[in-house]
């Protein structure tokens, strides 16, 4: 898998595309040789506690997000989670279940996932870390 240059003049108003879902997935996974077990593309239609094995996930329904699975990722490990529709939200340091990681926010509350949006997450060993959205 090649290295694709990634967009970095993103604006509020732009939408993520099938060319950018396709770029960021590619970079994934040529950039996280570490973790190429758990690669690819997963839909996310409910949840509370995310049993993610994949790097991308489009989270589809109204989503309560309140940890994300560890086993099996390592520190430095990034996931991805594009919202396609409103309503689903994102929890600050929620206790987890085992074998799962808690997620800390950008603010320290909860967030709502917005339609078209993109949430790039980012695995320090203990924590999800909600790096930005875009």
């Amino acid at each position: 898998m090649a290295w694709s240059t990634p967009k970095t003049d993103w604006d509020t108003d732009d939408a993520v595309g099938t060319a950018d879902l396709n770029r960021i997935e590619e970079n994934s996974q040529h950039n996280n040789g570490s973790n190429n077990d758990i690669d690819g593309m997963a839909t996310i239609a409910s949840a509370n506690d995310l049993n993610i094995e994949k790097k991308f996930n489009i989270v589809t329904g109204n989503v309560d997000i309140r940890s994300i699975k560890s086993t099996g990722f390592v520190a430095g490990a990034v996931i991805y989670l594009y919202f396609t529709g409103a309503g689903a939200d994102i929890y600050n340091l929620q206790t987890p279940p085992s074998g799962y990681a808690a997620i800390k926010t950008m603010t320290g509350g909860m967030i709502t996932g917005y339609g078209n949006r993109l949430y790039i997450i980012h695995f320090d060993g203990t924590y999800w870390n909600l790096m930005g959205a875009y």
